[in-house]
């Protein structure tokens, strides 16, 4: 679940490992690849040169920003980040995809939970 805390002022997504019985177990130090205006069609025609670096041999993109899930499994979010549409590739500690999502800053997709199956 998202959590916003006026504290911190911090969106927090939960990043979940969902098995066949519906076990939800957190997923720690996930990596982030995080892409401010770009969807991910956008990289249908590149190749993934590792590190969260897309080529097509003309252009390069590379993240804006790189960050882990923490022990809770949590990616943490400011607010100044979601005045962009956000892409995030989400890869485990073995530099596997395991998820993306994309958020369109017209849009308050930012309040969801990121999950999928292994």
């Amino acid at each position: 679940p998202l959590y916003s805390s006026a504290a911190s002022d911090v969106y927090k997504r939960q990043v979940l490992r969902i098995s066949k019985d519906n076990t939800k177990t957190p997923i720690y130090n996930a990596i982030a690849y995080i892409y401010y205006d770009i969807a991910p069609i956008d990289l249908a025609n590149y190749t993934d040169k590792g590190n969260g670096i897309y080529s097509n041999g003309k252009n390069t993109i590379i993240p804006n920003q790189v960050k882990r899930t923490n022990i809770d499994g949590y990616l943490e979010i400011k607010p100044e980040e979601t005045i962009h549409s956000i892409t995030v590739f989400i890869h485990d500690t073995n530099s596997n995809m395991i998820s993306h999502s994309y958020w369109s800053n017209r849009q308050n997709q930012i309040k969801e939970t990121i999950t999928f199956y292994y």
